[in-house]
């Protein structure tokens, strides 16, 4: 052997790390990237201690600890400063909480500089009555007080047709005026709102029925209560009844399309 194979061996070999060990501060050669002691000792005293550490920060180390014996739970004592009595977490332990703490500073403090304490000075503080940001909608509504949704509602509609139709002038949805308010936001219907109001107690299953025709319109005086079979019937009645109008006019249009009635303003 020409010494080869000793020399891979030193080219693998990782060079040597010194550190200083964390419990006695001397220099050592560290077996691998965890090593903190130098010596069988020192690892057993760092040992002792990161099980302190883990007590006093880990709460459920330390109850787990306290039940199985493995340690004696500190005697309660009281605090020193307001009086309360607690069990601390280490032994030595006499103040209760950081705001004792704080207090026991500042007595130790002004004994030590001679200063006095502050007078306290009692600010007269006037109770401002909440404003209430809802709207006339929202507030008549939710306070159950119904005459005056009616009246919030006839605010917000065009009523200038000569059918006495109340338009709704928010926001309409899929034909039918709609309400919302609230964080995530609520909507309702608002001719659903206008029957329960006219009576005083909800729908439930009910519909909603215009007898007016007009899906926009929230005149109480146009909106019934119906079931659903009434409501579809009546809708089913109104469009056959359209029909049969569109029908007798394009027969008109065929054989007399001068006809005075073809050229009479629709409603």
């Amino acid at each position: 052997m020409d010494g080869r194979y000793e020399r891979r061996l030193e080219a693998k070999r990782r060079p040597a790390v010194i550190a200083a060990c964390e419990v006695c501060d001397h220099d050592f050669e560290k077996r691998n990237s965890r090593s903190k002691a130098c010596s069988p000792e020192c690892q057993r005293v760092d040992i002792a201690r990161q099980a302190r550490k883990r007590y006093h920060q880990d709460t459920d180390f330390r109850e787990r600890e306290l039940s199985r014996g493995r340690v004696e739970a500190p005697p309660s004592v009281d605090c020193e400063v307001c009086g309360r009595t607690f069990t601390p977490e280490r032994r030595g332990t006499l103040l209760c909480s950081p705001s004792c703490k704080a207090r026991r500073k500042t007595e130790l403090w002004r004994k030590r500089t001679g200063a006095k304490p502050r007078p306290v000075r009692l600010i007269q503080v006037k109770s401002v009555p909440r404003r209430d940001l809802r709207s006339d909608l929202r507030r008549t509504w939710e306070d159950g007080d119904y005459e005056g949704f009616l009246n919030a509602v006839a605010a917000k509609v065009n009523s200038s047709g000569d059918d006495g139709c109340w338009e709704w002038t928010g926001r309409i949805k899929k034909g039918y005026p709609e309400f919302g308010w609230g964080t995530p936001k609520r909507t309702l219907r608002v001719h659903r709102m206008v029957v329960e109001a006219k009576h005083g107690k909800p729908l439930g299953a009910l519909h909603a029925h215009h007898a007016c025709g007009n899906s926009k319109c929230v005149n109480p005086e146009h909106l019934v209560a119906a079931t659903h079979a009434e409501n579809v019937a009546e809708m089913l009645a109104r469009q056959s009844f359209l029909a049969r109008i569109q029908e007798l006019e394009s027969v008109v249009q065929a054989l007399a399309p001068d006809h005075d009635v073809l050229n009479r303003v629709a409603a």
